[in-house]
């Protein structure tokens, strides 16, 4: 089995989450921002770093929140994989006009979209394998976040 520790991030605005749309060549699939923990990076340095390399935006301490880790494993190509995914959350705010997506799709290279979406209709989205079990998370955030 494969491992593979991972961070990940949602910006939200209201009831709205950005997701990673990749329309053509990687199954019409919707995902967070984010990926692997580097070896001796932390989860909050991998998030940062992530933001930086998909969206050319620097991250600072305070703009994030950790809302949770859950592990997940599954097969992809014949092999089994843990990941232990790290979810974080950021108020979008002005971001969006500063994000630049360097993202591209895996299978084609062609270029990727961010897409600003619903809960309730991310959660009918064909999501990454981590997708629905972390949208959960942010659901119970946001409602959380709200009530507060």
């Amino acid at each position: 089995m494969k491992k593979r520790p991972g961070s990940y991030i949602v910006f939200y605005e209201g009831d709205k989450i950005l997701l990673l749309h990749r329309p053509d060549g990687y199954t019409n699939e919707y995902s967070y921002i984010g990926g692997g923990i580097e070896k001796g990076e932390t989860p909050d340095e991998a998030v940062v770093r992530e933001v930086k390399e998909e969206l050319c935006y620097d991250l600072k301490q305070g703009e994030y929140d950790l809302i949770g880790h859950k592990n997940f494993v599954f097969d992809k190509k014949g092999e089994t994989w843990e990941v232990d995914a790290h979810m974080y959350v950021a108020n979008l705010g002005d971001k969006l006009n500063k994000f630049v997506l360097t993202e591209k799709e895996y299978d084609t290279g062609k270029e990727s979209k961010l897409e600003l979406v619903s809960i309730k209709n991310a959660k009918m989205l064909n999501i990454h394998w981590t997708g629905l079990e972390l949208l959960e998370m942010i659901e119970e955030y946001m409602k959380n976040f709200k009530a507060t």
